[in-house]
């Protein structure tokens, strides 16, 4: 977590979510929000387009702050599908969505193995089905219930934004970039967005209940250790290289019979 930058503009974006989140409580829900909105997800992009584009790290030291939090991530994100599986019975789509966020608290703490196999590199790639399962859930239960989309704009944005995020962290660990402005707007408006909601929660003005903002929070908490702590470019093992190399070397010629 070296990189002064990144940590400033993440900082800076969870401060104006709660300056957000705090002032949508005070606004009466209307398309008047979607402007502050606007405002705030402007200040996450001239942040990704500043931040810019870095490759990807040759080596990536895993300190035990970065650990502490990618576990943390994973006990809030358990936590919260837990507590949702409780409300959501009866609910195919809602109980696909616990499942998945389940399995992906599991896959959060295994991406933090060091080993040759492919498992943990491929497990990163599950969360982002799971924040999918749980957006169109979410979408399902209050948006298209509701005659007033504003009413829930931060918490749609939200879960709109960790979906986008979990697949920026995928990303990082299967191209050779670190930064790029995708990766940063989309995981600096997970986390503002998140922040906002959080802000709602605790005040009374949002439409999650407890369950939502631990799994906001914990997949939020995810992205933002893998940005500040970036993943080593994903290689196939050398002995799988060479295998493929000798397969591909290997030439069949017909016999010709004389005549």
């Amino acid at each position: 977590m070296k990189d002064k930058r990144k940590l400033t503009s993440m900082i800076g974006a969870a401060l104006l979510g709660l300056i957000v989140g705090a002032f949508r409580h005070n606004l009466a829900p209307s398309a008047s929000i979607y402007v502050y909105f606007g405002a705030a997800i402007a200040y996450c992009l001239s942040n990704g387009i500043y931040l810019g584009t870095a490759p990807a790290p040759e080596t990536s030291p895993r300190s035990d702050l970065f650990k502490t939090a990618v576990v943390l991530a994973a006990i809030l994100t358990l936590g919260g599908a837990g507590l949702k599986a409780i409300t959501a019975l009866g609910n195919i789509l809602g109980m696909c969505a616990v499942g998945l966020l389940a399995l992906s608290a599991f896959g959060m703490i295994l991406s933090l193995k060091e080993t040759d196999s492919d498992l943990p590199h491929v497990i990163v790639s599950l969360p982002i089905f799971g924040c999918g399962a749980y957006l169109l859930d979410t979408y399902k239960l209050h948006v298209a219930a509701a005659s007033n989309i504003a009413v829930y704009a931060a918490e749609i944005l939200a879960v709109l934004f960790l979906t986008a995020a979990l697949y920026s962290v995928a990303a990082m660990r299967f191209t050779d970039r670190r930064r790029s402005p995708f990766i940063s707007t989309t995981i600096l408006g997970a986390v503002m967005m998140t922040s906002a909601v959080l802000v709602s929660v605790l005040m009374g003005g949002s439409v999650f209940a407890m369950s939502d903002l631990l799994i906001c929070l914990g997949l939020a908490a995810y992205c933002g250790a893998w940005y500040l702590n970036p993943p080593v470019k994903y290689v196939i093992p050398e002995e799988e290289y060479e295998e493929d190399m000798e397969e591909d070397e290997e030439v069949i010629v017909p016999d010709i019979e004389e005549e």
